[in-house]
Order: structure tokens, then sequence, then C-alpha cells
């Protein structure tokens, strides 16, 4: 089976800081760019295209490397190559996408797409590189199916979930999912079991 192939430019990130530097490292993975985070600056930088630098003027010798990107905080300097912390995930993401240099879409429906679900102060999924924030009712519900991914959970259980012994409260949160998972990719990602229950039809990872 011939799988999706993604080439991207590499980038690389250096920050001695851990704010920054997860925050580089959970949007390139939200974005699948292939970014390498380092606390100092390689010795070899043949292998990337573009260096985002935590700057505290001490990095020289890059006049020559066209794609540099510095990172300074709230009173820096301005610019195009200059990054204010902190950084908009927008600007993040121009920066990530705009290095593809040839992205190939799923050739086969048997190629099943990740789900990244973040379970924090917002919880949110990362789905084809869309970031996706639900309700403390929807999360419950799509906690549980994801917890049993590849299997039926019941209405039953998912009622549960909400203290009830009858009513239609477990379909209308999944009707809320998927108008937030599958109206707007076109691809079904909860199917219903005929006196099963729901299952969902995408790998997950939890971040």
């Amino acid at each position: 089976m011939e799988k999706a192939v993604l080439r991207k430019r590499k980038i690389a990130v250096v920050s001695v800081r851990r704010n920054i530097s997860d925050f580089f490292r959970l949007e390139a993975e939200s974005c699948s760019c292939p970014v390498s985070v380092m606390s100092v600056l390689p010795s070899d930088l043949s292998e990337y295209e573009v260096i985002i630098l935590d700057d505290d003027g001490s990095y020289g010798g890059l006049s020559e490397f066209e794609n540099v990107y510095r990172i300074r905080d709230e009173q820096g300097e301005l610019g195009e190559n200059i990054l204010t912390w902190p950084v908009s995930v927008t600007r993040v993401r121009e920066i990530f996408e705009g290095y593809v240099t040839d992205i190939r879409a799923e050739t086969s429906q048997n190629i099943k797409p990740i789900l990244y679900l973040y379970n924090g102060k917002e919880k949110s999924v990362v789905y084809k590189n869309k970031r996706i924030t639900f309700t403390d009712s929807e999360w419950k519900v799509l906690d549980r199916l994801a917890r049993s991914c590849g299997e039926a959970v019941s209405r039953e259980s998912l009622r549960e979930l909400f203290a009830v012994e009858d009513g239609n409260i477990t379909d209308v949160y999944i009707c809320h999912l998927r108008r937030k998972l599958e109206e707007p990719f076109g691809r079904k990602i909860i199917r219903t079991l005929r006196s099963k229950g729901y299952m969902l039809t995408v790998d997950v990872v939890w971040k």
C-alpha cells in the first residue's frame, strides 16, 4: 500500500527556554512539520533550510543564512524576520506551512488520518492541521470514544457520563462532535454500529 508522502524542508528551533521549546514543538506536531528543537545551534546547518533562534545576541555568523527568524522579547525590535515573544500561533504556522515543498494527499481510504487529543486547560484536538476546541460535555464523550478507539461504545455507557438513565443526551453530543469533526472535512469519523453504539474510525494520539 502506498502511503501519503510529506516532503517538507527541515526547520531548527534553538532555545534554552522551556516554554518556547514546548510551544514550537507543539505547533510543529500540529502542522506535521519536521522541526528539530534544540538548546544550542547545530554545528552543521546544511540540513536545515530555516532556523528560528531565541536570540540573546550571542549568535553570530549567520549573515549568509537566508532564512533566519529571531525571537525577541516584547521590547525588541520589529522586522520581517523578527518574532516578538509571545509569538502568535498564526505567525508560526505561516512559517511552518510556508516551507511545504510537496504534499501528496491521502491516496487511500485505508490510510487512517490521526486525531491528536490535548487534554489540558483548553480541551482540544488537532485534525488535518486544524485545532478544534470542545465544551466539557463534548469532551467527555470524545474522551470515552477515544479510549475505546476501534471498539464500539454503547449509548448506555456514554449516557452514564452524564448520570442520567434515559433520554437522548448521547445522541445530542454525538451530533455536536460530528458537526465539529466531520462536516468541515467531509470524512466520517464517528461510525454508528447498530445495536452496539458508536466507534471512532481514526487513529488517536494523546498529547
